[in-house]
């Protein structure tokens, strides 16, 4: 299907990969929250530099969230459910 087209190998997610293993590293719910969406826009990224931008809608969730979950898988930050309830309990 589409993600597997797009996920490959994880070079193309290499930047998402190591923003996603700062999270613990940052300090601040916002930071935290920050550095989640700075690893989508990468994944984004990923995506127009692979297709060439031609996607023609293919960028949704549908897309984005499986690549979002293997980005975090091979970045492997220590304590990702911790890092999660904290955030869900700061915003939730």
């Amino acid at each position: 299907g589409k993600v597997s087209r797009l996920v490959g190998q994880a070079e193309p997610y290499a930047q998402a990969i190591r923003v996603v293993a700062t999270l613990p590293d940052r300090q601040t719910p916002s930071a935290k929250l920050d550095c989640l969406a700075k690893a989508f826009d990468e994944i984004g990224n990923a995506i127009m530099e692979h297709t060439g931008g031609d996607i023609h809608g293919e960028c949704g969730a549908n897309v984005t969230w499986p690549l979002f979950m293997y980005v975090v898988l091979h970045a492997e930050p220590s304590n990702i459910y911790s890092e999660l309830q904290f955030l869900k309990d700061f915003f939730g």
